[in-house]
């Protein structure tokens, strides 16, 4: 999705991942992988509580490891939503870190789910001021 009006810059050279636990985020980060250049920045962003510090098998770490084997500087990010709706908060990370592009796992709920609660998808289409990539 590209929003009206946007002016590329670089668009291969970084990228924010909206990353959860899920089949959805992993699609996700393995589709942006094959849009960025090499040396690329990226930010693997999980909306939710820090893990454990001793919690070595978080799925993100590997996530991050396979984008430094294809010649990426990946780095692990948490922040807590506080009372932001998440789809800010990583819209937010995407400003601050310069990212090309954001790349998120799409519709990972139940339709029942996401009409209760809402979702990140949903407020990506409306709202994002950068290209996303969506995975399903």
């Amino acid at each position: 999705m590209i929003p009206p009006g946007y002016a590329p810059t670089a668009p291969c050279a970084s990228a924010v991942i909206g990353w959860s636990a899920t089949r959805e985020a992993t699609r996700a980060a393995h589709d942006a992988l094959l849009l960025l250049d090499k040396g690329a920045e990226v930010v693997l962003l999980s909306v939710e509580k820090t893990p454990d510090p001793g919690e070595r098998d978080y799925p993100a770490n590997d996530i991050a490891a396979m984008f430094s084997r294809h010649g990426m500087n990946a780095t692990v990010t948490h922040r807590a939503p506080g009372e932001r709706r998440i789809a800010e908060v990583i819209e937010r990370e995407a400003f601050e870190t310069g990212a090309s592009f954001i790349a998120t796992g799409a519709f990972g709920h139940s339709r029942a789910y996401d009409f209760v609660v809402g979702t990140v998808t949903h407020d990506l289409i409306r709202h994002a001021k950068r290209p996303v990539l969506f995975s399903k």
